[in-house]
């Protein structure tokens, strides 16, 4: 699935709608990552896996998508 359709989607856990505005391949799986629709950079990302149609959050953050997956040790 591609990034293009995750646009003011609900994330458990969170307020308002987020939509995608980066993505990068890592390992074999596909990372996205979110900004909140309404707060935009006021408020931290989120980074998520792609699982199929799901989506597995990762982490909070302020940083690009490969920093946070290092910072999560999700990739060293």
């Amino acid at each position: 699935m591609t990034g293009t359709a995750f646009q003011k989607i609900k994330i458990k856990g969170y307020k308002k709608t987020w939509s995608v505005f980066d993505s990068a391949e890592v390992d074999g799986a596909e990372y996205l990552i979110f900004e909140n629709d309404y707060w935009g950079d006021e408020t931290c990302y989120l980074v998520c896996r792609v699982e199929g149609e799901s989506l597995i959050l990762i982490c909070e953050t302020f940083d690009d998508i490969i920093t946070a997956l290092e910072d999560t040790e999700v990739i060293k």
